[in-house]
């Protein structure tokens, strides 16, 4: 690395050499300087680059063989300590019940590196939900490490089985066969424990009110999977709401525009207020009593609601902050600027 940092030296200053000595235009001669310094660097940093990254790749390869050397003793008491990873061992010690399924507890995600005879062990299977700690990626589909994606279709057509997994986690309704997802007793037991596994359901228990209102209790967000029926069930609705104000943006447009319920979601987050209809924000009647509960509601109010004295008194009696978003001619108003400090 050393010689070849002193070869672009001198390449560099050759060039800017050449530079100098030649008849070339002096304008013509800075750039060509200026090229060769900016060039060279850039060619240096990519070199560089490339042969440490070539060198930790070499030193990583290697540590990895050390690793895959090491006995099955040596590999747990590591584990202990938490220095050890899965895909750090070797063949044999993946096919070792003991050895995965101590890995599979400390971690659920391990058991997609467990041989593909041990990942027919139901009772690696059940351990390896129930610790699978990683969760999912934003909606609810489970990510690429999630133990099922690795078991066998036919292990979970076991009926027994298959309600066994769907106790422990929800999520595995996603995995299993349609049969299961048409049964009422897996689907409401799914729920329980995930609300959003409703999203796997049939559809047919998207209209069922019970399995819905306990989706909606273990996670407002299910609201999404609901049919647009049940969407416009103030009951429902609020439920939802409760569990998750996010579900607000899901629920049906006449929900969101029902003064009860935007009053129920306002005092969770003003933010819901991005969702209803314009015509809201300029309904005085509505943010009168919607800056009672939130005081910061006022960002979303009209223009012309952000300059009546009697809403920002409202506002900022119940959020100081909510000064702010008053209009410029009643931020120095000697009332509002009274209510805001008390």
């Amino acid at each position: 690395m050393k010689r070849l940092n002193q070869l672009i030296f001198i390449m560099l200053g050759l060039i800017v050499t050449s530079c100098d000595t030649s008849n070339m235009d002096p304008t013509v001669k800075n750039f060509m300087r200026a090229f060769a310094v900016v060039g060279g660097a850039t060619i240096g940093k990519a070199l560089f680059t490339y042969f440490s990254n070539s060198a930790g790749e070499k030193r990583f390869k290697e540590y990895l063989d050390n690793y895959k050397l090491k006995d099955k003793a040596t590999v747990l008491d590591e584990l202990d300590k938490n220095r050890v990873q899965i895909s750090f061992i070797n063949d044999e010690l993946k096919n070792d019940k003991e050895v995965v399924l101590k890995f599979v507890l400390k971690n659920g995600n391990n058991f997609s590196y467990a041989s593909e005879a041990l990942r027919r062990d139901r009772t690696l299977i059940k351990e390896a939900v129930k610790s699978y700690k990683n969760g999912f990626d934003g909606s609810t589909k489970a990510r690429n490490d999630f133990p099922l994606k690795y078991v066998d279709t036919e292990i979970l057509k076991d009926r027994d089985f298959a309600y066994s997994l769907v106790q422990i986690n929800g999520n595995v309704l996603e995995f299993l066969d349609q049969e299961f997802k048409q049964d009422r007793t897996f689907v409401l037991t799914a729920v329980e424990s995930y609300g959003e596994a409703l999203e796997f359901a049939d559809e047919k228990f998207y209209t069922d009110k019970e399995i819905v209102e306990q989706a909606l209790q273990n996670n407002g967000m299910a609201i999404k999977y609901v049919d647009i029926t049940l969407k416009q069930d103030k009951t429902l609705v609020l439920l939802a709401i409760k569990s998750n104000v996010d579900s607000f943006k899901y629920i049906s447009v006449k929900s969101k525009n029902d003064p009860d319920i935007m009053l129920q979601a306002v005092k969770l987050s003003e933010d819901v207020l991005k969702y209803v209809d314009r015509p809201v924000y300029k309904n005085k009647e509505i943010f009168r009593e919607l800056v009672k509960v939130n005081g910061l509601s006022l960002k979303h109010a009209d223009p012309s609601l952000k300059k009546d004295k009697e809403i920002v008194l409202d506002a900022v009696r119940n959020n100081k902050l909510a000064l702010q978003y008053a209009d410029k001619s009643l931020q120095k108003d000697k009332d509002i600027i009274a209510a805001s400090q008390n």
